[in-house]
C-alpha cells in the first residue's frame, strides 16, 4: 500500500507540474514540463548514461574507501577507551566541517584529475559509517561481553563474536546513510574540476541556460539514490535478516 500511494503522489505531482506549464501558469523557460525532459533524455541517452557511469564510478570507489575504514576505525576506537579519547576526538572534531571544503587542498596535492573528487567522496561516506560504527560498538550490552571473557574469550573472539554482530544494526544505518553523502561528495565535486560526470554535466548546463539538462541531472541522481537504497535493503534484508527484528 505505501509503495502506490507513493506511485500515485509521483504522477500527480508530474500531472500538476505538466499542466501549470501547459497553461503557461508558469514559464516554460525556467521550467520546462516532465514531457519536455523526457524528450531531452531520450536525445541525449548516449551521453547522459556515459557521465551517470563516471559519477558512479567516483561515488563507489570513495564509499567502499569510506565505510571499510569508517567500520574498522569506528569499532577500534568504540573497543578502546584511550583511543576514543585522542583520534575519536579528532574524528569528531573534522565530522562537523563540510567535505566540500577540502577539495582546494586535495587539487594542490593531487593535480585536476579525478583523484580529489574520489577523496572527497571518500571523506563523506567515512564519517556516518564510522559515527554510527563507534556509537554501536559503545552501546554494546557490558552483561554478553562480560559473560564472553568469563568463559575465557579474550579480546579478538569478543570483537568478533560479540562486538561487531551486536553493532551491526548501527553499522548498516551508517553505511546505508553513506550511500547519499558519497554520491554527494562525487557530483559537487565534479561540478568544480571534472568535464565528465553528472555534477559537470548540471554545471555545464547551468552555464548554458538548459534549463532541461539542469533538470535531468538531480532527477538521475534522485533515482540512483532510490535504487542504491532499495539494493542496500534486499541485500541486508537476504544476509542480515535479524536486524530488521532488532
Amino acid at each position: 500500500m505505501k509503495r502506490f500511494n507513493t506511485i500515485i503522489s509521483f504522477i500527480v505531482f508530474l500531472l500538476v507540474w505538466e499542466t501549470l506549464v501547459g497553461f503557461r501558469i508558469v514559464n516554460t523557460l525556467f521550467l520546462p514540463p516532465p514531457s519536455t525532459l523526457l524528450r531531452t533524455f531520450i536525445k541525449n541517452w548516449d551521453y547522459l548514461t556515459l557521465n551517470t557511469l563516471i559519477t558512479l564510478r567516483h561515488a563507489s570507489l570513495g564509499y567502499l574507501i569510506g565505510v571499510s575504514i569508517g567500520v574498522i576505525l569506528g569499532i577500534i576506537t568504540g573497543w578502546y577507551k584511550s583511543l576514543d579519547a585522542s583520534l575519536g576526538s579528532l574524528v569528531n572534531t573534522f565530522y562537523n566541517v563540510p567535505k566540500f571544503t577540502f577539495l582546494p587542498l586535495f587539487i594542490i596535492w593531487l593535480g585536476l584529475s579525478e583523484y580529489p573528487i574520489i577523496l572527497v567522496s571518500t571523506l563523506s561516506a567515512f564519517f556516518p559509517t564510522y559515527m554510527n560504527t563507534n556509537s554501536g560498538v559503545k552501546k554494546i550490552d557490558k552483561s554478553f561481553i562480560e559473560a564472553v571473557k568469563n568463559i575465557g574469550a579474550n579480546d579478538k573472539d569478543t570483537l568478533l563474536k560479540v562486538v561487531f554482530p551486536g553493532s551491526m544494526p548501527h553499522i548498516t544505518s551508517g553505511m546505508r546513510l553513506s550511500i547519499r553523502m558519497a554520491l554527494i561528495g562525487s557530483t559537487t565535486s565534479e561540478m568544480l574540476i571534472s568535464h565528465s560526470g553528472l555534477g559537470a554535466v548540471i554545471w555545464q548546463s547551468g552555464a548554458l541556460l538548459r534549463i532541461d539538462m539542469m533538470l535531468l541531472g538531480p532527477a538521475i541522481l534522485g533515482l540512483i539514490g532510490f535504487l542504491l537504497f532499495k539494493a542496500f535493503n534486499c541485500v541486508e534484508k537476504k544476509f542480515l535478516p535479524w536486524i530488521n527484528m532488532t
